[in-house]
């Protein structure tokens, strides 16, 4: 082709100039483009194919004469509306935030919650997985037009065709996002105009985020997880007894001042010596799950009663050692007894039997001093019902071995108490020395407990976090022995005995209940109960005996544990609990103790609901819970697919801000493979009077081809006529 006719194609629409070469032929081959057909000239531009012709590159600014741009590059072209061309995108950047949020509403609607269950077969994870990929699938696809359309703009300079190889299998999957930079580097494709350009961070961001969208299943489905859970049981019932009312039917009068007390009480009563509290099971009045709870109507007290409080005080220091006289064999000889004040006395080990524990019921003048410097312990041993000594001897904190000798083997014990030893060379007659002790006297009083109560299992968890003496008792008047406490909540409401009131609430009987003070802050314990405990005989039968051991067994850990009480006829039996098994502390007694004041309380809750029934003065009601799956739902873990969104809005919006304000106004072609057809100077397609990708599907819908191989064994396609 001479130059002359070049000159005269340009004077031609360039378009039109391209079809004036077409050969009239019914199948024309387009040819595969060749290396030995491009010409490169120099870094400024580069030689279109066949026709010598010099099309600059953007870093020139001039693609005037292009034949294929001309309708491109005029500056009388309006500017490119990006919502137009990326509308798509954009309603897939929607999408995401949508689907994010509904999994967010989804999730904290569901969160401490059963799992749902959907008739379709679903379930919770399901459905958050599903939602995940649709995410992933969606912002897969924007940064996918994205890389696409940045594979347009990046060869605006003269490049390599690797480069858009590179872009194109990156905006395919994650594998080529993460290999994108790298060919691009090894194709010579980087120069600082293009990493400076938003066209890089958008693809730079887009390779970023088709990399990490892999994990997006993975991180949505640590936002949810199963965990076991309590939920309410509607319409199950719960609840526990206080104490109320007089209680007639828990005592008995049998004559003049004469009162006894139920059979009940008495059994759980020497049930406290052992440790046993199974009779507590019997407080629990519905809770068909075995799991309950009950409203705080404070911090930490779910509510508040009346009963039976216990107190001990150590008096170990109080012990003893005394000399007497006995006479044996027509002889005198002296031992060593350990002795109260009281006259409670344990020991020698010389004689059998050999009293290891005494109690018995005393007054509390002889502990004034201790007493005095407590307020707490002064009221509750003044306001006790009954007051209890214990001393015991005990191995506790002993260290002992075994000693053999020509005739007998025996034990020798070093223990901590009494202080006035012998030598170390023991004789048998000081044997004594080789026990510790334990004293303690205790007060079984009237009181007001706030409480802690929850059912786990089926088992009563009742705990005391705080008690208030009922003093000073008043057993003269009416037919309780309590008190109105001050402040006092019923229903969240507040009730105070009123200022100016001198009157200590022990002192305002039930009968001045008001509606300033209401009758449900008064608290009591029935008079008669309190009455049978502080002066019948039966409580001095349960709590006054002695116990031995039997020494002619030998000394031995094995004798030591066992106590015989009253002289071994198995009456009061029950009092080697106090004994402990040779190991008796001051802690084990007044665990005893608290359990027989724990005994008497019980029953008085018993009493109440057998002689009034259920009702709202007598009962605290709770709340079911049965055992389930729940959902616990943990926000953290979907900040990182909302970042990720956050990130393709980023490179979505530099993409578009970019092809909006492009000088060169480069079309918006994204991944389409049309360009490459119709950009291809061929005779095979029809010339397009616009390279808009709209012209160009438009075209493509009319014209056909055929993929076969041609005269020299190549495939190729070839235009073929429209089928009518």
């Amino acid at each position: 082709m001479d130059s002359s006719s070049v000159t005269g194609r340009r004077s031609l629409h360039p378009r039109r100039a391209l079809s004036a070469d077409i050969a009239t032929r019914e199948d024309i081959t387009m040819h595969p483009l060749r290396p030995s057909q491009i010409q490169s000239d120099n870094e400024h531009g580069y030689l279109l194919e066949n026709t010598g012709q010099r099309v600059c590159d953007d870093s020139n600014q001039d693609n005037s004469h292009h034949p294929l741009s001309s309708t491109v590059v005029g500056s009388h072209r309006p500017r490119l509306n990006p919502l137009k061309s990326w509308w798509q995108e954009v309603a897939l950047s929607l999408l995401t935030i949508a689907l994010l949020v509904t999994i967010i509403s989804m999730l904290r609607a569901f969160n401490n919650e059963p799992l749902p269950e959907w008739s379709v077969g679903l379930n919770l994870n399901t459905v958050v997985a599903l939602l995940a990929t649709l995410i992933r699938s969606s912002l897969a696809m924007v940064v996918e037009e994205v890389l696409s359309q940045t594979k347009w703009t990046w060869q605006r300079h003269s490049r390599a065709v690797a480069n858009l190889v590179a872009f194109d299998e990156a905006s395919r999957g994650p594998l080529g996002s993460a290999l994108l930079w790298f060919r691009v580097a090894t194709s010579s494709g980087f120069s600082r105009q293009s990493i400076k350009s938003s066209q890089f961070y958008a693809a730079f961001i887009a390779t970023i985020v088709g990399i990490l969208s892999l994990a997006i299943g993975a991180f949505t489905q640590q936002a949810v997880k199963s965990v076991p859970c309590n939920i309410a049981v509607p319409g199950a019932n719960v609840s526990l007894p206080l104490v109320y009312g007089p209680l007639d039917g828990m005592t008995m009068r049998y004559g003049a001042g004469l009162f006894d007390l139920d059979f009940a009480t008495k059994g759980r009563l020497l049930r406290a010596f052992t440790g046993s509290d199974t009779e507590r099971q019997l407080l629990i009045r519905g809770c068909p799950t075995g799991n309950c709870t009950f409203d705080m109507i404070a911090p930490g007290i779910t509510h508040t009663m009346s009963g039976f409080c216990s107190k001990c005080l150590n008096t170990s220091h109080k012990v003893a050692q005394v000399y007497e006289a006995q006479e044996r064999f027509n002889n005198t000889s002296y031992v060593v007894m350990l002795r109260l004040p009281t006259g409670l006395a344990v020991g020698p080990l010389i004689e059998y039997p050999v009293h290891v524990l005494q109690t018995g019921r005393g007054s509390s003048d002889w502990l004034k001093s201790e007493l005095d410097s407590v307020p707490d312990y002064s009221k509750a041993f003044n306001s006790s019902a009954a007051t209890v000594n214990i001393l015991s001897l005990s191995t506790a904190g002993c260290q002992w071995s075994e000693i053999r000798d020509e005739w007998s083997v025996w034990h020798d014990y070093e223990c901590p108490f009494p202080s006035e030893r012998a030598n170390r060379n023991k004789t048998k007659q000081e044997r004594y020395l080789s026990w510790n002790v334990a004293a303690a006297s205790c007060a079984l009083y009237p009181c007001i407990q706030d409480m802690k109560a929850e059912i786990k299992n089926g088992v009563l968890h009742e705990t005391k976090v705080s008690e208030k003496i009922i003093y000073p008792v008043n057993v003269s008047g009416e037919g309780h022995v309590g008190m109105f406490i001050s402040p006092c909540f019923i229903n969240g409401v507040r009730y105070d005995i009123p200022e100016s009131s001198s009157t200590k609430p022990s002192s305002i009987g039930l009968s001045e209940a008001t509606s300033a003070l209401p009758a449900q802050c008064y608290y009591s314990v029935p008079r008669w109960i309190f009455m049978t405990m502080a002066i019948q005989d039966w409580f001095d039968d349960l709590l006054v005996g002695n116990c031995s051991i039997a020494t002619n067994q030998g000394d031995s850990a094995r004798v030591r544990s066992w106590a015989l009480c009253d002289g071994g006829l198995g009456a009061r039996w029950w009092l080697s609990g106090f004994y402990n098994r040779g190991n008796a502390t001051f802690d084990s007694i007044s665990t005893i103790m608290d359990g027989v004041a724990t005994a008497i309380t019980d029953s008085l809750r018993l009493g109440s609901i057998a002689q009034y029934g259920l009702n709202v003065n007598n009962t605290v009601n709770g709340t079911v819970w049965r055992s389930d799956v729940c959902t616990e739902f943990n926000w953290r873990w979907l900040l990182f697919p909302a970042s990720l969104i956050v990130l393709t809005l980023v490179s979505l919006v530099s993409i578009m801000a970019a092809s909006a304000y492009d000088v060169h106004k480069t079309p918006v072609w994204k991944s389409s493979i049309l360009p490459f057809l119709y950009l291809r100077r061929s005779e095979m397609f029809t010339d397009l009077p616009s390279d808009s990708l709209q012209e160009m599907k438009k075209a493509a819908r009319e014209e056909q081809v055929v993929l076969r191989r041609g005269d020299e064994d190549r495939w190729q396609l070839v235009k073929t006529k429209k089928q009518l």
